[in-house]
């Protein structure tokens, strides 16, 4: 049979308040690469938002790390890879996962 996927979001883009046009891939890539703590990045944001949110889903042996010290992590990444100011989330969700086929996360 055939197989289709999805490598992309295609046409994402939001406008935020800063007049931006914001696209999450980039971001997202360099959290999970760059934060320590990260497993899994997804970054929203509504058109108008002054910056994203962050849902994230932890590393095992990081289980226990504090919203703030994930989003201190990411400073530090978006630093190493020269993201703009609002490409850093305003905050951070820490969700308790998995993010797979039988819990209904992905597909």
């Amino acid at each position: 049979g055939r197989l289709l996927e999805v490598v992309d979001r295609l046409g994402f883009a939001v406008k935020l308040s800063n007049g931006e046009f914001w696209t999450p891939q980039r971001a997202e890539a360099a959290f999970e690469a760059g934060c320590a703590s990260v497993d899994r990045c997804l970054l929203f944001a509504r058109a108008g938002d002054a910056a994203a949110t962050a849902v994230v889903l932890l590393r095992r042996e990081a289980a226990a790390t504090p919203a703030a010290v994930v989003l201190g992590e990411m400073r530090g990444a978006a630093a190493a890879a020269r993201l703009q100011a609002h490409e850093l989330p305003c905050a951070v969700a820490i969700d308790p996962g998995p993010w797979d086929e039988a819990s209904g996360c992905c597909s």
